[in-house]
């Protein structure tokens, strides 16, 4: 589904496709989301807070695609609770074609570690590596206390 000549087309940053459902990265472009609804990604996660920037409204933008919209904001190492674990644990069991962003695809990483951990229960250092390629980077270290590592 997500080829290379996809992933070379699309412009956001830290572009990554750790399962064969799932692309995770830094914030889309308006061309991203149009590429990515092209091939049957309905489902959009944005991890970004409220307050951060972004030069066009992406909730619009996703409504008019007919394309689903899931905010979980995370916004500092408090807000990585199982409860935003668990949150995106109910939109990946539509076992769909996701897209999962925050600003450069670090707090992906971040929460793809604490729902390996908490929802699948996976050990620590096993969801530690899920995170790592799905983005994880400087969080890494509240990450891994968060998990017990």
């Amino acid at each position: 589904m997500f080829t290379a000549e996809i992933i070379n087309n699309i412009q956001m940053d830290n572009v990554l496709v750790p399962t064969k459902t799932l692309i995770v990265g830094g914030q889309p472009t308006i061309e991203d989301l149009l590429l990515l609804d092209r091939i049957g990604v309905k489902h959009v996660v944005n991890l970004r807070g409220e307050n951060e920037v972004n030069h066009f409204d992406e909730w619009n933008v996703l409504r008019e695609m007919e394309s689903d919209y899931h905010a979980i904001p995370l916004t500092n190492i408090h807000s990585f609770t199982k409860d935003a674990a668990e949150r995106l644990d109910n939109i990946l069991s539509f076992n769909k074609p996701t897209l999962i962003h925050c600003a450069t695809g670090n707090r992906v990483g971040a929460l793809i570690t604490l729902h390996a951990f908490w929802c699948e229960g996976v050990s620590a250092q096993q969801a530690l590596e899920r995170g790592i390629q799905a983005g994880l980077t400087q969080l890494k270290p509240g990450i891994s206390q968060l998990i017990g590592l």
